[in-house]
């Protein structure tokens, strides 16, 4: 596996950037794994509905999909657990938030308002199940 990354970066906040050594990379061979029929689950997340979708909310859902089909591929038995989000729960406790919670500062977006009282919220939540009654 030597010389097959050409440079590694390491950027803020912290990502990992591998850049592939193409001329070394075409010239291996790698074959798939034997067939296994072991179990495996693989777990990964769908889109936020609370906020406008994009590239960076599609990557997990992607990674995660592609991940159970190479395994599928390579004979192993693949359990999906695909958790969306219950934008029904996070509507009511933002609702329960713009009724009882007083939020300042400036917001370009009505959603980032939303995302941080939601937050607040669920904070306020568990200062309450804590609090001796």
């Amino acid at each position: 596996m030597q010389n097959l990354l050409s440079r590694v970066e390491i950027l803020p906040p912290g990502f990992l950037n591998l850049f592939i050594n193409w001329e070394e990379w075409v010239q291996r061979d790698f074959e798939l794994p034997k067939y296994t029929n072991e179990k495996v689950v693989i777990e990964h997340t769908s889109i936020n509905p609370n906020k406008s979708a994009h590239i960076g909310h599609l990557r997990n859902s992607c990674i995660g999909d592609t991940l159970v089909r190479l395994l599928r591929r390579v004979g192993y038995h693949v359990e999906v657990h695909n958790y969306i989000d219950d934008l029904g729960n996070q509507l009511a406790d933002t609702v329960v938030g713009l009724l009882n919670i007083p939020l300042s500062g400036e917001y370009e977006r009505f959603g980032d308002y939303c995302w941080d009282l939601y937050a607040t919220t669920n904070k306020e939540y568990q200062t309450v199940e804590k609090a001796p009654i």
